[in-house]
């Protein structure tokens, strides 16, 4: 049943790369998700946070999204091409070239634009999750490393 579970792994995979385009395709997000974090912050009882403090917060929130997305996209792509050699270092090519290409995508979704500072941060997540990846590699034996 190895061949259920190759098309298991790239189908999650090719879903959360789906999922993310997705979400790079909707027009106004900034919109979106401020609505969403003044409705978690009311739920947690915060109305209205000082001037400055809810536009900061909310550029946190979005960036720590890039950071989360893009690492779970590296873990993905790391276990659907282990136990490969050198599968660590594609699925970080991998990874990476996909936020490149969802930021190009961005630059043709009305009131969205792509920024290279947001694949440095999607590269970020990326990265500390591979790390993570190696790291317990090594306490699992050599199954998923290099």
């Amino acid at each position: 049943m190895q061949g259920v579970s190759y098309f298991w792994r790239w189908g999650l995979t090719c879903l959360w790369m789906g999922l993310i385009f997705f979400m790079s395709s909707q027009t106004a997000s900034g919109e979106h998700s401020s609505w969403l974090l003044q409705s978690i912050l009311s739920v947690l009882g915060v109305s209205y946070p000082p001037d400055g403090c809810l536009d900061i917060l909310h550029m946190i929130v979005r960036k720590f999204a890039h950071v989360f997305a893009y690492a779970l996209l590296a873990l993905l792509f790391a276990w659907s091409l282990a136990p490969r050699p050198g599968h660590v270092r594609q699925a970080w090519l991998f990874s990476v070239a996909y936020a490149t290409s969802d930021e190009l995508h961005q630059l043709l979704v009305p009131h969205r634009g792509g920024q290279l500072t947001d694949v440095g941060i999607d590269a970020v997540g990326v990265s500390l999750a591979l790390l993570v990846w190696v790291w317990r590699a090594g306490q699992w034996g050599r199954r998923y490393s290099q």
